[in-house]
């Protein structure tokens, strides 16, 4: 049977604007696999491809080449690890269940019967296939889905396109499969799942001065709230439901006729899970440890689900859309990092740090082109909306407007370094002793002035008695 790929129409304007300045272009086909059904295409992102020329030669010959007409881009000028590069900074933009499907390519003329395309196609898919597995808590990996064979979708100067497969086992030959491509004025409405999983644990970690390894620690604790969440129980409308039933099933079962016609409804999820275990204990003991670290907050999550999607399905997508989350924060907080180093080494055998203390990056949500689609980005304290803007057009190729970007669902995050931390405990503490302090010599000095009340009275009462009787 041959796969089939269903895309929005609205997308073919991403493809039309390169026709239009007859520029070949190549760039990522985003979308959702559906096990047994159609393949959802949501988003083309185009690459921004360098010239590989520009940055060899000196600087008269480079004078040169500005004055002589610049050469056409051609699929062998393509860098692989500019397309692999930019595939993992889109990645960390797609919500759970959204991954890279594959390539398409804008060309004057069908490349598909060029072998020596194919051949470089397939290069530049391992390469991104080897940088996503390489962050493998992305969830980058498809192959369980669509056995590693990639979308190819080439798209002509005259507006005629071509789909097909090719596989990125490197053990096979170059050979494309025909796909059953379809953009459809309206496909497949998709439906918003909301979550927000609280998190409070601490992992102990060895100590160290480099930043590659310290960040190597982190990400292993990671691993641990990944097959934490792997045996979590999830709930959806507070409700326990078969992980067999598909979406449609499930909003004929719990939703109004008036939300079925509107199809407006977003579906609320609840996550119940145990406590991580922590790594590398599996007897529980207490060991000493130098670093820490604390994980704490709340993490939101919003993912895309159609009726085609199982509940099994969808409970998938919110696992892997927390650690992706999760993940692309502890990665950009790293990179930001390094970016404020004072130059020194953190390669794996050096031991040079140093450490800015900064929050970790908020989500902010924001529309895509197709109806109900989200895509995120992650913004430190210092940044605006309008960092989401530029990085939304730089890598995805969307442009937004500031109110179209939806930062409610987040707080920016208060840090406290450890000494903070000890002194607001200490503070809180010393005021608790004091506070007692007070409201026992209160008590002392009611029941004193009590006791002399007493006195003066019963002094004055025998004055009286006593002038009576005399």
């Amino acid at each position: 049977m041959v796969r089939q790929v269903i895309c929005d129409n609205k997308l073919r304007t991403n493809l039309h604007t390169t026709i239009t300045k007859k520029e070949f272009s190549i760039g990522l086909i985003i979308g959702q696999i559906v096990a047994n059904g159609a393949d959802y295409v949501v988003h083309f992102a185009k690459t921004s491809i360098s010239s590989s020329e520009s940055d060899s030669g000196s600087s008269s010959e480079s004078k040169k080449k500005q004055k002589d007409p610049p050469q056409k881009l051609n699929i062998a000028g393509i860098n692989n690890n500019e397309v692999a590069e930019h595939a993992l900074n889109a990645l960390r933009m797609l919500s759970g269940g959204f991954n890279i499907l594959g390539l398409y390519v804008v060309s004057e003329s069908n490349i598909m019967s060029d072998n020596s395309a194919l051949e470089k196609l397939k290069t530049i898919l391992m390469d991104i296939k080897s940088t996503l597995n390489s962050n493998g808590l992305l969830y980058a990996n498809t192959d369980d889905l669509d056995q590693g064979n990639k979308l190819i979708l080439n798209y002509t100067f005259n507006e005629s396109f071509i789909c097909k497969t090719i596989s990125t086992d490197p053990s096979k030959a170059v050979a494309s499969n025909p796909i059953d491509w379809k953009f459809a004025e309206k496909t497949s409405g998709w439906q918003i799942i909301e979550t927000y999983y609280e998190i409070d644990t601490y992992f102990p970690l060895p100590h160290t001065n480099n930043h590659w390894r310290q960040e190597k620690h982190v990400m292993d604790t990671i691993d641990v709230i990944a097959n934490t969440l792997k045996e979590s129980l999830l709930f959806f409308d507070g409700r326990s439901v078969e992980k067999e039933m598909n979406f449609k099933e499930f909003k004929e079962t719990n939703w109004s006729e008036k939300e079925l016609r509107l199809q407006n409804r977003t579906t609320k999820v609840t996550i119940y899970s145990k406590v991580p275990k922590l790594a590398n204990n599996d007897d529980g003991s207490l060991k000493a440890s130098e670093d820490l670290a604390r994980y704490t907050g709340v993490i939101s999550s919003r993912v895309n689900a159609t009726d085609r999607n199982t509940i099994g399905d969808i409970e998938n997508f919110i696992r892997q859309d927390i650690v992706r989350s999760l993940t692309t924060r502890l990665q950009i907080y790293y990179d930001a990092l390094l970016a404020n180093d004072d130059g020194g080494n953190d390669d794996e055998s050096e031991h040079d740090m140093d450490i800015n203390n900064t929050t970790p990056p908020m989500r902010v949500y924001f529309n895509n082109q197709v109806p109900n689609v989200v895509f995120c980005d992650y913004l430190f304290e210092h940044e605006t909306l309008e960092t989401t803007v530029k990085t939304s057009m730089d890598i995805m190729g969307n442009f937004i407007s500031e109110e179209k970007i939806n930062d409610r669902f987040e707080k920016r995050p208060q840090f406290l370094s450890s000494s903070q931390q000890k002194s607001e405990t200490s503070n809180d503490s010393r005021d608790k002793v004091l506070a007692v302090k007070d409201k026992n010599r209160m008590i002392l000095m009611v029941g004193i002035s009590g006791a002399l009340v007493g006195l003066v009275i019963a002094l004055v009462a025998r004055y009286i008695f006593r002038s009576q009787f005399l």
